[in-house]
């Protein structure tokens, strides 16, 4: 894309002064004929062999010029049609690639942003969905499942004494031992 664009500034550039160049081509054309006439209306005061002669010449060779620089510039508006054509056919290709490359792209996040979600909603809920799934397991299916599987408790590492809750721990709202009362 930059390579066209810059062949196209350069043509461009090239064609604007060419075309500059055919203007005053016209212009230097104009004042030939201009002095070819004036040529003509002293030619009865004048030597005819050194006005006549290097008007005629320079005339020529104005129209040579005039002609060269109108095939340089055909040609080179070809040129440019063509850098044109595919610099625009270039555009056309790189906004379609955009294009495709951008709903791919969307489409990914949309995907990864989906996964996400659900794994959010299954860490939030996965103890739902485990009481669903242990609800639909017989209690026996169950009981035989666990009942060969080996369970570590815990060894106490050292002494515990509960006491009852003081009255202001009670009232603070500390939570208390309630003693077992015998009826015996």
């Amino acid at each position: 894309m930059e390579k066209l664009e810059a062949t196209v500034s350069e043509l461009i550039y090239a064609r604007d002064t060419l075309r500059i160049g055919l203007v005053s081509s016209e212009e230097a054309r104009a004042r030939a004929a201009a002095l070819e006439d004036a040529q003509g209306f002293f030619s009865d005061l004048a030597d005819d062999l050194v006005y006549g002669d290097l008007g005629e010449v320079e005339r020529d060779n104005l129209e040579a010029k005039a002609k060269s620089i109108q095939k340089q510039l055909d040609y080179l508006q070809e040129s440019l049609t063509d850098s044109q054509k595919k610099f625009s056919d270039a555009r056309e290709a790189l906004d379609s690639a955009t294009s495709v490359y951008t709903e791919a792209i969307e489409n990914q996040t949309n995907r990864r942003v989906a996964i996400d979600q659900l794994r959010v909603h299954v860490k939030e809920n996965i103890l739902y969905y485990m009481q669903a799934i242990w609800d639909h397991e017989p209690p026996d299916q169950r009981f035989f499942r666990l009942y060969y599987q080996d369970v570590e408790l815990p060894e106490p590492t050292g002494e515990f004494r509960i006491r009852l809750a003081t009255p202001g721990e009670i009232a603070r709202g500390v939570p208390t031992v309630l003693r077992a009362v015998s009826f015996m």
